[in-house]
């Protein structure tokens, strides 16, 4: 499993969210101001991967065999534990 922390200008930030949540590849849920987006990897080895966006953070999470709901759920753990200012 894989773990990536970005930071987006907010322009940036906004065009990712848009692209996103019109595709329909990814599942959507929203957790007080945090945006995660989760779907499987059709790779023939059960990945999946997860992003969580929330105040110009991107939180990046791919993995194997684990599922799309516990990626989800580490990417919002980990945007939970960054600082904000």
């Amino acid at each position: 499993m894989n773990v990536e922390v970005a930071l987006l200008e907010p322009q940036v930030e906004q065009e990712l969210r848009t692209a996103l949540t019109a595709s329909n590849e990814y599942t959507y849920e929203s957790f007080s101001r945090v945006d995660v987006f989760h779907r499987d990897v059709e790779d023939g080895i059960g990945s999946v991967l997860a992003y969580a966006l929330s105040d110009g953070v991107w939180v990046i999470v791919d993995g194997t065999l684990v599922t799309k709901t516990t990626a989800a759920e580490l990417a919002r753990e980990v945007m939970g534990r960054i600082p904000t200012s």
